[in-house]
């Protein structure tokens, strides 16, 4: 019996965390993090300034929602269809 659970508790111990993923390299994680803008940045509330592990750069024009929409008038249709497409919707 205790031979049997004795060789059942290290079977456990061996096994354990099996499913885990292995630790992510510091470096690799900070270059993963600086892909994402900094929220206190926007904010203006970052302390961290050049040691945050998020970017700092000015955000992409897509990424701006405070933009004028005077600034991009928005064309209906920039390229119309062409011959045998439909005009339409649902045809």
């Amino acid at each position: 019996g205790k031979a049997a659970g004795g060789a059942m508790e290290e079977r456990r111990r061996l096994h354990q965390n099996k499913r885990k993923e292995p630790a992510e390299d510091p470096v690799q994680r900070a270059a993963r993090l600086k892909t994402f803008p900094c929220k206190r940045f926007k904010e203006g509330t970052c302390q961290h300034g050049d040691q945050c592990c998020y970017s700092h750069s000015s955000p992409a024009p897509e990424d701006t929602a405070d933009e004028d929409p005077g600034d991009h008038p928005e064309t209906p249709c920039q390229n119309p269809p062409g011959p045998g497409m439909a005009t339409g919707p649902g045809v």
